[in-house]
């Protein structure tokens, strides 16, 4: 039976994804702080405040396996603060969560993942800069970043970044987008992750590793015009060109 790590299986994406691989006959090790609902006898729910380190190295102890199938690094938070006011406490719970946790999981499930397919799940936001959520924004960039890394390193693995657009989860629902016209109709469900992760999983969609996909709905496309202030300087000819 394949075996697969899940963080954040509780709710929103993750939820989603660990059904969708239960369905496929696996065996998924569930973490998260909340309790989960899911009741499979293939399901063991690992209870882990991931902005704890120790809570992290305690929970993957209990994963017997000598080699793992698939790891999803899902779980992660938001808080809406101005990036001029940003204060201590939410930086290291947002960082703690979204950029160390997967980190110190990689790092601690190393040898079982060698050759897993490792999927985490960004966010679009690593590159599109939003106001009053600067802490969410460049946490996600470093998480890219990190798995971009990790992709060069594990030469036997498959590493994928997702990048979606706005999903309808608990998270944004509790932090809402502040724009007055926004429309919760339009925007991506947590199954439409989830089926992308088993595709990847099971190699249906085919993509090299260390790729990044952003992931949006037909009505968001045109959200994804990008708005980086990217210039290049030339020191030999000093012109300055936008990218």
């Amino acid at each position: 039976m394949k075996t697969a790590v899940v963080t954040g299986a509780s709710y929103g994406i993750g939820k989603a994804a660990t059904d969708v691989l239960l369905q496929r006959g696996w065996k998924v090790y569930g973490l998260s702080r909340s309790q989960s609902a899911i009741s499979n006898n293939h399901f063991v729910w690992l209870q882990c405040d991931l902005s704890k380190s120790d809570h992290i190295e305690k929970s993957l102890k209990a994963i017997s396996e000598p080699t793992l199938d698939a790891l999803i690094s899902n779980a992660g938070v938001v808080l809406d603060e101005a990036a001029s006011d940003v204060a201590l406490a939410s930086y290291e719970q947002t960082f703690s969560v979204n950029v160390l946790a997967p980190m110190l999981i990689v790092a601690a499930l190393r040898d079982k993942i060698s050759h897993a397919t490792i999927i985490s799940v960004s966010s679009v936001s690593d590159r599109l800069p939003e106001a009053r959520f600067a802490l969410y924004c460049s946490s996600k960039a470093a998480n890219t970043l990190y798995f971009n890394a990790l992709a060069r390193e594990l030469q036997d693995a498959n590493v994928y970044t997702l990048l979606p657009d706005y999903v309808d989860t608990p998270m944004l629902r509790d932090t809402p987008p502040s724009a007055k016209d926004f429309d919760w109709d339009v925007i991506i469900q947590p199954p439409d992750i989830a089926r992308l992760c088993g595709d990847l999983i099971s190699g249906r969609i085919a993509v090299e590793s260390g790729a990044n996909i952003i992931i949006v709905t037909e009505a968001l496309k045109e959200s994804l015009t990008s708005v980086e202030k990217l210039y290049g300087f030339n020191t030999d000819t000093h012109t300055l060109t936008k990218l």
